[in-house]
């Protein structure tokens, strides 16, 4: 049997929360509670010591040395073939988000359910390298090859909150849901925190991610109350069962998980919506999470471990 370690792709069904309602009281009108962060977090279970070995790659599948890498309150680097271990690192016994920065790059992240062996990661590095730059105070559009658009009304702001006036250096990168690579580009993993506060799974239409920088290297945000209006064109595979209007999520990157924030609505083989703000995005149907246990044994009945299961 194949050892292969695709664990984003069991991580969502092993945790073990309630199914949701998809019709909830806010769907009806109601106005709910807002859940806060440290409350979601009581779903993930007790804090636990677990044990982490991966590695950090670029697109080209190379090694990125010397990233930052960082679990919990634990942090190292990566040696020479972009590998990390870190031992007994304090996460949550049904969610660990590990991180990987180095400059240059665009933060890459990791979610998922640690076991109490060895858990193996894989986060791949998108090179943070503007596709396109465009003044402030005046509207302008960022378009990628494949039909992707990102339409700003030219109002910025550095992360003070303080407008900012000149050249804005653009980086814009669509993660389509038939990428082979997935599972190491995408941040986290395909759960998120939907409207009511609830955890779901997530399936994913595309993703979008888009980073801001001042001609001094300073990253810069849409400025408060102006929107930026964004366009995914939808996957080949996808467009007979793309439904008319889908969710909106962006991730969370202090918690690592998608927050449900808004609709992007389907026009022709495309879905457009209106964002206040830049990280990651992603259009996606959500559905309730149920446990699943999976126990892998070889023929003589012991268990494998690192092996991988795909739903």
């Amino acid at each position: 049997m194949m050892k292969k370690l695709l664990f984003w792709t069991l991580c969502v069904a092993v945790i073990s929360f309630t199914g949701c309602d998809p019709e909830d009281d806010r769907s009806n009108g109601i106005s709910l509670p807002e859940v806060s962060d440290a409350e979601f977090a009581k779903n993930f279970g007790a804090e636990v010591q677990r044990d982490f070995i991966g590695q950090v790659v670029d697109v080209n599948n190379e090694p990125v040395v010397a990233a930052t890498v960082k679990i919990g309150t634990a942090s190292v680097q990566t040696d020479a073939n972009g590998v990390f271990i870190v031992n007994g690192a304090s996460v949550y016994e049904k969610f660990a988000h590990v991180t990987a920065t180095k400059a240059g790059y665009i933060s890459g992240s990791r979610s998922l359910v640690p076991t109490t062996g060895k858990n193996n990661i894989k986060i791949m590095l998108l090179a943070a390298t503007p596709v396109q730059t465009i003044a402030s105070g005046a509207t302008a559009a960022v378009d990628l090859p494949n039909g992707t658009k990102v339409v700003f009304d030219g109002a910025f702001t550095d992360e003070s909150g303080n407008a900012y006036s000149g050249n804005v250096n653009v980086s814009v990168f669509h993660l389509e849901s038939s990428n082979e690579n997935l599972g190491s580009l995408m941040p986290g993993m395909l759960y998120a925190k939907n409207e009511s506060g609830q955890p779901v799974g997530l399936e994913t239409f595309g993703m979008l991610h888009v980073e801001l920088r001042g001609s001094g290297g300073q990253k810069l945000q849409i400025a408060t109350g102006h929107l930026a209006q964004m366009t995914m064109p939808i996957d080949n595979t996808q467009l007979a069962t793309a439904p008319a209007t889908i969710p909106l999520w962006h991730f969370d990157e202090a918690n690592g998980y998608w927050k449900q924030e808004g609709l992007a609505i389907r026009q022709g083989g495309k879905y457009v919506g209106n964002v206040s703000h830049f990280s990651w995005w992603n259009c996606d149907a959500p559905f309730p999470t149920y446990k699943l246990t999976v126990i892998a044994t070889g023929i003589n009945g012991l268990p494998l471990r690192n092996i991988g299961v795909v739903l």
